[in-house]
């Protein structure tokens, strides 16, 4: 999964996010089904409109991010939200991908 990471452009990544919402031939409804979101989390995203991983995809990390901010101000939780939304634990988002996020927080 790392490679498939590193390696996508944002086009195909796109598509790609929309497929990660089924795990096992299930569609996944539950935040909480997703890497890197526990209970506290999901309840913030609910709470911002964000309610199905389907949700979290199309808005994308950043913008799910700083809905949730300031309750989550740390990177971390960014991370988590890019991992979730890919399907990877955070750990397994490289450094060019955790830069971009970064950089992408610092200009909003």
């Amino acid at each position: 999964m790392q490679k498939l990471v590193e390696g996508v452009g944002s086009g195909v990544l796109s598509a790609l996010r929309v497929l990660l919402v089924w795990r096992n031939g299930a569609l996944m409804n539950d935040l909480t089904d997703l890497p890197n979101i526990g209970s506290k989390l999901a309840q913030a995203l609910i709470e911002a409109g964000i309610d199905t991983p389907a949700k979290l995809a199309e808005v994308g990390s950043v913008e799910a991010w700083w809905r949730v901010h300031p309750r989550f101000t740390c990177l971390h939780s960014l991370l988590a939200l890019e991992g979730a939304i890919q399907g990877v634990p955070k750990s397994l988002l490289n450094q060019e991908i955790r830069e971009r996020l970064r950089q992408e927080t610092l200009s909003d």
